[in-house]
């Protein structure tokens, strides 16, 4: 089973842009933005079930125009702050951990165990932020367990 949550701000001009500032979208009809959408949705799905998120590249292709790329976030739970590097192949938020925040070594509960990388003598740590525990409010930037 898969599921999809989309949003498309069509009027709406704040928190981000919405379709109507742009001129191109003018003639657009929220009709015809449907059809073009599900037309190409149903070729990216066909994708996706075929050769997955990663392997078919659908999950670099999207990282790589989302809203979220490098925004700093607060884990609320730990006081851990860190910066969004991605998604996970699992498909929950990738966060890099600043070293010198919150409590080391404690992941909360709105994150799945941590895991370190080293490079070059540096170590790094990352959590997956779980879609069915956490709440993400963007605009904030905090992170924390759904109520």
């Amino acid at each position: 089973t898969v599921y999809v949550g989309i949003g498309v701000n069509v009027a709406n001009a704040a928190p981000t842009a919405a379709l109507a500032q742009f001129s191109w979208a003018s003639a657009l009809t929220r009709e015809r933005l449907l059809a073009r959408f599900l037309v190409r949705f149903e070729r990216f799905l066909t994708i996706f079930l075929d050769k997955g998120w990663v392997a078919s590249g659908l999950g670099a292709r999207y990282t790589a125009r989302w809203l979220h790329q490098r925004q700093l976030v607060l884990l609320a739970e730990t006081n851990q702050r860190g910066r969004i590097i991605g998604l996970s192949q699992q498909g929950c938020l990738l966060v890099e951990l600043d070293p010198l925040s919150g409590e080391r070594g404690r992941s909360g509960a709105s994150a799945v165990a941590g895991q370190a990388q080293c490079e070059a003598g540096t170590c790094s740590q990352y959590i997956e932020v779980e879609p069915d525990v956490s709440s993400f409010d963007w605009q904030r930037g905090i992170v924390q367990r759904k109520q």
